[in-house]
C-alpha cells in the first residue's frame, strides 16, 4: 500500500515495529516477498496500535465545503479584476515602448514544462529568441511563418535556462484562450506598430 498511501503505510509499519520505508527500500521489500521471504517471524514483537484513518466530522466537511465555495467567489472576483483597467502611463512612457512586427522562423517546447514556447523570430534587421507561455495552445509546427507583435526594448531575462529578448503580445478570453495580436494582412517583417 505504500505507493497509493504513504503515509498510512508507514503508521502501519510503526505498528507492526519495522523500520519506515527509505528510498530504494519499497523494491528491496517486495524482491524479498516474491523470493517467499517472510517478513513477520513469529514471536515478533509488535509496536503500539492505533487509528490508521480518522472519521471526518460533518462540521469538518461542511468547512471544507465552504472553503471551496469562498475559492470559486476569489475566482469569480480575478476575472472581475480582468476587466479592471491597470493604473495610467503618460503618452510619454507609452512612446518608450518598441513594438515591432516579427515572424516566426522556429517554435519548440521548452523541455519538462507545460506551457512554455521557445520561438526564434525574424526581426528583419536582426533574429531573436523569445520564450512565451503558449505551448499549452499552440502546436509548434502551426506557429512557423505566423506575423505576430513584438515588444522589442524589454529587458532580456532567462527563463528556463534561455534568454528571452523581448515579448509576444497576445489577448486572452475569459475562458483563459490566447490570441496573437497580429497584422490582419501580411506586413513587411520589423514594421514598427504604432
Amino acid at each position: 500500500m505504500h505507493p497509493f498511501i504513504p503515509f498510512a503505510a508507514d503508521r502501519l509499519r510503526a505498528m507492526l515495529h519495522l523500520d519506515p520505508i527509505g528510498p530504494g527500500d519499497l523494491l528491496t521489500i517486495q524482491n524479498r516477498l516474491a523470493e517467499g521471504d517472510v517478513i513477520l517471524q513469529s514471536g515478533h514483537p509488535l509496536g503500539r496500535s492505533s487509528h490508521l484513518f480518522s472519521k471526518i466530522e460533518d462540521e469538518k466537511i461542511q468547512m471544507e465545503i465552504e472553503k471551496l465555495k469562498n475559492k470559486s467567489t476569489s475566482d469569480t472576483a480575478k476575472s472581475k479584476d480582468n476587466h479592471a483597467f491597470k493604473k495610467d502611463i503618460s503618452f510619454e512612457d507609452f512612446v518608450k515602448i518598441d513594438l515591432r512586427v516579427g515572424k516566426i522562423l522556429k517554435a519548440n517546447r521548452v523541455p519538462k514544462t507545460d506551457k512554455l514556447m521557445e520561438l526564434l523570430l525574424d526581426l528583419s534587421s536582426e533574429q531573436r529568441t523569445v520564450v512565451s507561455g503558449i505551448a499549452h495552445q499552440y502546436d509548434p509546427d502551426e506557429l512557423i511563418g505566423k506575423q505576430v507583435t513584438v515588444v522589442c526594448n524589454l529587458s532580456a531575462r532567462k527563463i528556463r535556462g534561455i534568454r528571452s529578448q523581448g515579448m509576444i503580445l497576445m489577448a486572452e478570453n475569459e475562458d483563459g484562450t490566447l490570441q496573437f495580436i497580429s497584422p490582419s494582412s501580411e506586413i513587411q517583417t520589423g514594421s514598427r506598430v504604432s
